[in-house]
C-alpha cells in the first residue's frame, strides 16, 4: 500500500491502493506509532519510506532474521524485494479510522495468522470460483429463485439517450443492478440479483430505438 505523501508530524497518514486489502482500505486514516523499546515482530503491520524516500509503504512483517525484515501487503501476492531493517522503519500501525470509527489493527502473531487466513480463504474461493460461477447460472435460468422471491420490490427499467443510442438502466430500489447498452446483445446484471430478475419480461435490444 503506497501513500502519496510523506507522514505529518503526529503520525497519522491516509492510504491508497488495495495492497493491504481486507485489513487496511483506500481512504482509511492510520495511527503509526515509531517503535521505542520493543523491536518490529512478525506480523506487524509496519510502515516505512519508499528506497527513493518519495512515499511511504504500509506493509506486514512476514520474516524476521537477525534484524533484517521482510514483508509483503495482505493483498498482494509476492514479497517486497526491499529488505529492511529496524532503522528504516518508521512506526507500526496500532489503529485506523473508517466512517469515523476507530478499528485496531491486529499485529504480532495474532496479526500474522489473520494474514495467513486471509490469503487462505482467498486462494480457496479463486480455486471454486468457477464451479460457483457455473452453479449461479444454472441456479439462475431454473427460475426458482424468481419465482420464490416475488415478494420483493419490482424492478423498474429506466431509458436515456447515449452517445450510441438509447440505454436503458434496471434499478431495484433505486439502486442501479444491470443495463442493456445499444451494442449489448443481452442484459448485463449483476450478481446476485440475476438470480431475482427473468430476463424474458425486460425489454430487449429490438425494442430500443
Amino acid at each position: 500500500m503506497i501513500h502519496s505523501t510523506r507522514l505529518n508530524p503526529e503520525k497519522r497518514i491516509y492510504c491508497t491502493g488495495p495492497s493491504m486489502r481486507p485489513t487496511l482500505r483506500a481512504g482509511d486514516l492510520l495511527g503509526v506509532r515509531p517503535y521505542m523499546v520493543r523491536k518490529p515482530a512478525l506480523g506487524d503491520v509496519v510502515t516505512f519510506f519508499s528506497p527513493d524516500k518519495k512515499c511511504s509503504i504500509t506493509h506486514r512483517v512476514i520474516s524476521v532474521r537477525n534484524g533484517r525484515l521482510r514483508t509483503r501487503g495482505d493483498n498482494n501476492r509476492f514479497i517486497d524485494e526491499n529488505i529492511l531493517n529496524s532503522d528504516t522503519i518508521v512506526g507500526r500501525v496500532l489503529y485506523l479510522e473508517r466512517n469515523g470509527k476507530k478499528q485496531k489493527v491486529l499485529n504480532g502473531r495474532t496479526g500474522y495468522t489473520y494474514s495467513l487466513l486471509v490469503r487462505a480463504l482467498r486462494t480457496t474461493f479463486s480455486q471454486i470460483r468457477p464451479i460457483l460461477r457455473i452453479f449461479y447460472r444454472l441456479l439462475a435460468d431454473t427460475r426458482i429463485p424468481q419465482i420464490a422471491c416475488r415478494w420483493f420490490k419490482k424492478p423498474k427499467v429506466i431509458s436515456f439517450d447515449g452517445a450510441h443510442g438509447t440505454e436503458l438502466v434496471l434499478t431495484l430500489g433505486g439502486r442501479p443492478i444491470g443495463y442493456l447498452h445499444p451494442n449489448h446483445e443481452n442484459w448485463i446484471i449483476r450478481p446476485p440479483y440475476r438470480l431475482l430478475i427473468d430476463e424474458r419480461k425486460l425489454p430487449q435490444k429490438n425494442e430500443l430505438n
